[in-house]
């Protein structure tokens, strides 16, 4: 059997541009305080509630200078719309056995993104650590730097020379809110899956699966994009089964037993369910530079021909083990770039790992009264599993893990129906 299949969704309205519009400098809540935080502002009997505050609309093209604004593009009202194709191959093996390989893929675009487009050119990198001097200092002013306008120089903590060189060196940020129309995302899977139907009392169902995702992302450079790989595992596996005990009347084992000993015995189930799934790709967090503290990213390098693994195994791990090599990252510092970009595909934490059990069985106790029992086993055997490891090059904890999965629940289930 051969099946295939295409489509294209379109997301809802971004209904919040229309609740939430734009309105600086047309409301205003001012507040205020006792000066000894005990003597009121004012009295009920005497005097009235202070209106020494600014009345809006102020239409003052200033009102912001200094801070952070928002953007709204021409295109931020465009539905996002996701593409789906897929196509699969199944094949029946035998009476009660199936095979089945099926791609599935994907392409989203016109997706909220948000973007800043007041980050200074990257030209300006050559100035260096005078980037983050006031524009009234001495070195700014022996390298040429003046204010922009004549109240820049007033903007604390918005009047440096990194500042005057953005293209709107009068705001702090433009950023898209709540998002222009450009973002995107793909995916693409391999699924395998095998059905056992029920055969003497026993159901089979197994898949596995190979998937790759990546989203639009911000470069370390403002001004640049790329593809970034999502942080999903890129294999996964799962197994389920149920199985009717063969034990009591007119089953294959004990079928001669008396009836009080056939109603103990007969009837039992046990489900059961394993899933495993490879490491998340892992973000090294080694920035030890000045690049945050002029709007751009910083990323960390990768040493080459040193392998980042320590301790993989997880019987061989301890909590004093070391999961990753410091050794093959290295800081980036200054106003440098580095190499190493977020969620690395060969950087990955331990395999995900979940068993779980269920026995159960429903007794008749009347004619129309019987009791559902069961009992659940979520980490049947208790197994501890290593959490992610500590990704900042900068600590001293980095490689090591602090964290392991739950250990072994057990939950009694009963019921009477009647």
């Amino acid at each position: 059997m051969i099946r295939a299949s295409g489509g294209i969704y379109y997301q809802n309205a971004p209904q919040q541009l229309i609740t939430t519009p734009f309105h600086a400098g047309f409301n205003a809540s001012p507040t205020f305080s006792s000066a000894d935080g005990f003597t009121p502002l004012y009295y009920l009997d005497s005097g009235t509630f202070p209106q020494n505050f600014q009345r809006p609309p102020s239409t003052d093209p200033s009102y912001l200078n200094g801070q952070a604004i928002s953007y709204l593009v021409p295109n931020a009202t465009r539905l996002p719309q996701t593409v789906n194709y897929t196509f699969s191959i199944q094949r029946q093996i035998g009476k009660d056995l199936s095979l089945e390989a099926v791609y599935l893929g994907s392409r989203s675009t016109h997706l909220a993104f948000t973007a800043n487009y007041d980050y200074m050119p990257i030209s300006g990198l050559s100035y260096g650590t005078l980037l983050t001097q006031p524009i009234n200092s001495s070195a700014a002013v022996a390298a040429g730097f003046t204010s922009p306008y004549p109240s820049f120089v007033n903007q604390l903590g918005a009047n440096t020379v990194y500042q005057s060189l953005r293209p709107y060196p009068q705001y702090t940020s433009v950023t898209t809110s709540p998002g222009e129309g450009s973002g995107q995302q793909k995916f693409n899977s391999l699924q395998t899956k095998a059905t056992k139907r029920l055969s003497g009392g026993l159901t089979l169902f197994g898949y596995f699966t190979w998937s790759k995702s990546f989203s639009l992302a911000t470069a370390q450079y403002p001004g640049e994009r790329f593809m970034q790989l999502d942080p999903n595992p890129a294999a996964s596996f799962s197994f389920s089964w149920t199985y009717s005990l063969p034990f009591g009347k007119g089953q294959h084992f004990l079928n001669g037993v008396s009836r009080p000993v056939n109603a103990v015995i007969s009837g039992w189930k046990i489900n059961g369910f394993v899933k495993y799934n490879s490491g998340v790709p892992l973000t090294i967090n080694a920035a030890a530079g000045n690049l945050g503290s002029i709007g751009y990213s910083q990323w960390g390098n990768a040493v080459a021909g040193v392998s980042p693994y320590i301790t993989t195994n997880p019987r061989d791990f301890t909590p004093n083990s070391k999961y990753l090599n410091a050794a093959a990252f290295t800081t980036s510092t200054g106003f440098n770039f580095g190499n190493l970009n977020p969620n690395l595909s060969w950087v990955r934490g331990f395999w995900f790992k979940e068993e779980n059990l269920t026995f159960g069985r429903v007794f008749s106790i009347k004619e129309r009264a019987k009791l559902d029992f069961s009992m659940d086993f979520v980490n049947p055997f208790n197994f501890h599993r290593w959490g992610n490891p500590n990704t900042s090059l900068t600590s001293a904890a980095f490689g090591t893990v602090s964290s392991v999965s739950a250990g072994r629940t057990v939950q009694a289930n009963a019921a009477i129906r009647f």
